[in-house]
């Protein structure tokens, strides 16, 4: 049975997900390389995985609880942070 997406085509990951970034990479308002850049994300920084659009990955931050848009390209799998 396939996953439904949300009204905007993003597809919810259904999981614990996290990524680490593999180098600065902007965090953007919407899944787009022309979105409004709302920050620079350092190399390393662990993120949560909130959704999925195509090649783009939607992040949280957990110290911030910022939410926006990474390319995939700059994202690597990432072990859950242990509770």
């Amino acid at each position: 049975m396939p996953v439904a997406s949300a009204p905007d085509g993003t597809l919810p990951t259904g999981k614990d997900e996290w990524v680490t970034l593999s180098g600065y990479a902007n965090v953007r308002a919407a899944p787009s390389s022309t979105a409004e850049t709302l920050r620079v994300a350092q190399k390393g920084t662990k993120l949560r995985v909130t959704a999925r659009k195509g090649s783009w990955v939607q992040v949280t931050d957990p110290a911030t609880a910022e939410t926006g848009w990474v390319y995939s390209r700059f994202v690597e799998t990432a072990q859950t942070p242990a509770r």
